[in-house]
């Protein structure tokens, strides 16, 4: 990373027309790029490193590249989602210099009404789905299969063993989830729709952490957003909220049904979170969300029992 601040410092200073500046570090997540905060005498910036280092393969992960961030910016800016500005790229972009939004991110700034927030965010998730859905891949049955595969190995590292019955009965769990996610109606989706990606700036949520945009099932942006591992949510707050969005993008559900969808996506995605997680931090990454890992686990269970899955929860439950 030396290397890669060396030689950004002169293209900061050809893009900046300053060659005096701060630079300093902003927190880093999964994805193949780092984040610093440049400070020039006039203003600050948000500069992003794209590694040149090819990412380990992980079907729980999903791929980013410089290309798809700057494509799906000018996709959600044409359709008046709030994105930060990109302000200048270097030709192979391996450089990116992008609006200042500071660091009001909403999964640490709890002061905000919790309903205000997902108002606002749902406002943006409605945005989003203005996107032409033409121009976006979208998840194919394989894709999300594929993302839920390193899942049995967090009882293998716990020294939970499992019978071949009860392996068996996750993998056809898998299968299952996935069923039912594939005939869900499929919109424009963020992908990664949690309150870490949202920054609260100027009085309004900004969507940040956008490149795998894609078309993918309704409930998997929901999910992310109303069921957050972080977040507890009051019941009735979900179901206001859950109506009205509904109804405001004739989605042909009422609160319960686009409940049920979201729950199907939230017991997959929170599979495929654990096997994330769990995968990153024996690479020695993501330490400090090793925790994260059995709140993923206890939404598993939410998502179970809502869907009534009562042999597949007494296996999840030598998890917790």
């Amino acid at each position: 990373m030396k290397k890669d601040l060396e030689e950004a410092a002169n293209w900061i200073k050809n893009t900046t027309g300053s060659d005096e500046y701060t630079i300093s570090p902003l927190r880093q997540e999964a994805s193949s790029r780092s984040y610093y905060r440049i400070t020039t005498n006039e203003q600050s910036y948000i500069l992003a490193i794209q590694s040149k280092e090819a990412p380990e393969k992980n079907f729980a992960a999903s791929g980013s590249s410089a290309a798809k961030f700057l494509y799906a910016a000018k996709l959600l800016e044409n359709n008046s989602v709030r994105v930060p500005e990109i302000y200048a790229f270097s030709e192979d972009l391996h450089f990116m210099l992008q609006e200042d939004l500071g660091d009001v991110t909403l999964d640490t700034h709890k002061k905000l009404d919790n309903k205000i927030v997902l108002e606002q965010a749902l406002d943006q998730l409605s945005l989003i789905y203005s996107v032409d859905q033409d121009v976006l891949k979208a998840f194919s049955y394989d894709d999300l299969f594929k993302q839920t595969s390193n899942f049995l190995n967090i009882f293998k590292d716990r020294n939970i063993t499992l019978s071949k019955d009860e392996i068996a009965l996750i993998n056809a769990l898998r299968k299952k989830l996935v069923e039912l996610i594939m005939n869900q109606p499929f919109l424009p989706t963020h992908n990664d729709f949690e309150r870490r990606n949202f920054i609260y700036f100027k009085q309004q949520i900004y969507i940040i952490d956008f490149q795998d945009l894609n078309v993918g099932p309704m409930g998997m942006d929901l999910a992310s957003l109303l069921y957050e591992h972080d977040f507890d949510y009051p019941e009735d707050l979900i179901n206001e909220l859950l109506q009205k969005h509904c109804e405001r993008n004739g989605l042909g559900f009422d609160a319960k049904q686009a409940d049920i969808l979201t729950k199907q996506v939230l017991t997959h995605r929170s599979m495929r979170c654990v096997a994330l997680l769990n995968d990153f931090n024996k690479q020695g990454k993501l330490l400090n969300r090793k925790d994260d890992i059995d709140k993923f686990i206890k939404r598993i269970h939410l998502g179970l029992s809502s869907l009534k899955f009562i042999d597949e929860i007494h296996v999840i439950e030598k998890l917790l």
